[in-house]
């Protein structure tokens, strides 16, 4: 004779082979995990499927279930972040239908034989408060996410804004020992000159090599090895020498977008 019995977990190994055991808890559909996520993230629906696997007795896979959907939080964001924005909407919806398909195929047969053998089935209102829950909990750990993502470039940013003034559409930056006056100076010049100023926008470093004073001008690769185009250049030599440095001498530098020196002109040979 088969009969029912009412657990709160897992059936116990001892029962009997014609014995149908249900969980006295709800169990969520697929349909549900999707609305989960929808409404929460990836942690509303994996969440639900936590649940689901407590009640089936594998609170193991309940454990693995919420760290694999916050790991998803953070794989989501890191490609989000790192594609166009327009990408953002096709992850969330990706997600949403992934979460169901998920749900469906690693839960779904045991779903279904709880409600065949007459296990309650969860409140939709229920699968809908866990996702408002998990959303505040799922755009913390996204800004976490976003925060250290972002974080060396904003830190970078900070500390090396007061080692730079901003000339025009251009800015000049003084490291080594040069000074925001010197690089003042050399900005103002160079738009007196015309190789700075409004629409033209170039990065300038001044610096120091020992006790030569060094202006970086960061140039297109032809200019490595173009002779006419740096004879043009050289001849700021002469002014920013006047202008800048109280007539001290000044070498140029041609350097690549990462101040690299590419091409050294002295003083000496100008």
């Amino acid at each position: 004779m088969q009969g029912e019995i009412s657990v709160a977990g897992g059936a116990p190994s001892s029962l009997p082979a014609n014995v149908t055991v249900i969980s006295i808890h709800p169990m969520y559909s697929a349909g549900q995990v999707c609305l989960a996520t929808f409404i929460g993230g990836p942690l509303g629906g994996g969440w639900l499927m936590a649940l689901n696997y407590k009640r089936l007795g594998q609170p193991g896979k309940a454990r693995v279930a919420v760290g694999l959907n916050v790991l998803a939080i953070v794989a989501l964001t890191a490609i989000g972040f790192a594609t166009p924005g327009w990408s953002m909407s096709g992850l969330a919806i990706g997600s949403i239908f992934g979460m169901r398909a998920l749900a469906k195929s690693l839960q779904g047969a045991a779903y279904d034989r709880h409600v065949q053998a007459g296990g309650s089935r969860g409140s939709s209102w229920r699968a809908a408060g866990i996702g408002l829950a998990s959303f505040p909990i799922c755009f913390g750990v996204a800004s976490i996410c976003v925060g250290v993502m972002i974080g060396p470039a904003v830190m970078h940013e900070f500390t090396t804004a007061r080692d730079r003034v901003v000339v025009g559409d251009s800015e000049v930056r003084y490291t080594a020992g040069a000074t925001r006056a010197e690089a003042q100076s050399v900005g103002d010049a160079l738009v007196e000159l015309g190789y700075l100023g409004a629409g033209r926008r170039s990065s300038v470093q001044v610096t120091r090599d020992h006790d030569r004073h060094v202006v970086e001008l960061v140039v297109q690769d032809r200019a490595f090895s173009d002779d006419q185009i740096q004879r043009q250049l050289h001849e700021l030599a002469d002014p920013l020498s006047r202008k800048a440095f109280a007539g001290a001498p000044v070498d140029l530098w041609l350097t690549d977008n990462e101040l690299e020196p590419r091409a050294k002109l002295t003083w000496e040979t100008r």
